[in-house]
């Protein structure tokens, strides 16, 4: 026959391993079989473009967002008068690949110096382009007009390539 005393002591070393043993399987075991697939603020940060279309187009200027995961949302609208459209997808692998190599800090880094310019298309009625690209945790602001843009740089190209392929899209 077991004691009081014994009886007591087998109950509070169940409770503290019952305890011990949920905790790890919440903070640990849990993981291994349902791992946790929300992005943290750092893994959404690490590359996005977004971009925008101003000057004549005034009110109806086309823009999209472009994610680390190669999804997009697309704002257009596709007739004079009509409502604004939004088209979400993800782009083609070869574009996603070719925006991977292209657009790095050392390239963007360079043409993001502001200048004042004497003749941009939006002074006349035409359109110009901004972009900003999320790279690494940092924000590279480019502007067609305004920043010391290289329309001969592969990023610059590149970046054009995506309005091309929305362009298709529409």
């Amino acid at each position: 026959m077991l004691a009081k005393q014994e009886i007591v002591s087998i109950l509070v070393t169940f409770a503290v391993g019952f305890m011990a043993g949920g905790y790890l399987y919440l903070t640990q075991f849990s993981k291994l079989v349902s791992p946790d697939d929300v992005a943290t603020i750092e893994e959404v940060q690490v590359f996005s473009i977004v971009s925008e279309a101003y000057g004549g187009c005034r009110q109806n200027c086309p823009s999209f967002q472009v994610k680390n995961d190669g999804t997009y949302r697309y704002s257009y609208v596709p007739a004079l008068g009509a409502d604004r459209t939004f088209l979400e997808g993800t782009l083609p692998r070869n574009l996603q690949r070719e925006l991977g190599s292209a657009i790095t800090s050392r390239a963007l880094a360079p043409q993001t110096n502001l200048t004042n310019p004497d003749n941009c298309l939006s002074f006349t009625d035409g359109n110009d382009i901004r972009y900003t690209v999320t790279l690494e945790g940092r924000d590279y602001e480019l502007d067609s007009c305004g920043t010391s843009v290289d329309f001969n740089s592969t990023a610059w190209i590149t970046l054009a390539k995506l309005w091309n392929y929305f362009q298709t899209i529409q």
